[in-house]
């Protein structure tokens, strides 16, 4: 935050921060709401009914994201269960670090988390568009956007791990 401007060095690290947190809610949910807009235009559905409906089709994708960063702060920091353990029973143990996983094993593991929700949620927004369409969900007025939203926001969160 140094870098940004002598603004940000005279105020404490964490008003910029608490902006930019909330500033990306605020794009995500801007970009959230035009994406749905487009979507039921297209589509011809009610804008109103679409958007906490197609909300419910990304939980999979969050859930494969915090999964998979989770799994990533345990691998890190698993080795410190068995001495703290020992340390309940007056054991004496040296406290070397080491990992349960190789770094890019971890990496591989995280990437199918992720990926594991990506199509866990491709199917969810596929079967809220068969309930809003019926025989014509599978058509590209209804899946491209969500799909390629959906595509972006798994990306950047592989890109952020």
């Amino acid at each position: 935050m140094n870098d940004l401007g002598g603004v940000f060095t005279v105020l404490p690290h964490y008003i910029p921060e608490t902006i930019l947190f909330f500033s990306l809610i605020a794009l995500f949910q801007i970009g959230y709401l035009i994406m749905v807009s487009i979507v039921s235009r297209n589509a011809r559905i009610d804008r109103k009914r679409l958007s906490p409906m197609l909300a419910y089709g990304f939980i999979p994708l969050i859930l494969g994201c915090y999964l998979a960063e989770y799994f990533g702060i345990f691998m890190e920091d698993a080795w410190r269960i068995w001495p703290n353990f020992l340390e309940l029973f007056g054991v004496h143990v040296n406290y070397i670090p080491r990992r349960l996983l190789s770094q890019d094993a971890t990496e591989v593991l995280q990437t199918f988390a992720v990926g594991g929700g990506m199509l866990a949620a491709f199917y969810a927004i596929f079967r809220i568009m068969a309930r809003f369409k019926g025989n014509n969900a599978f058509s590209t007025e209804t899946l491209i956007l969500p799909y390629s939203f959906m595509v972006f926001l798994g990306g950047l969160s592989l890109y952020l791990m």
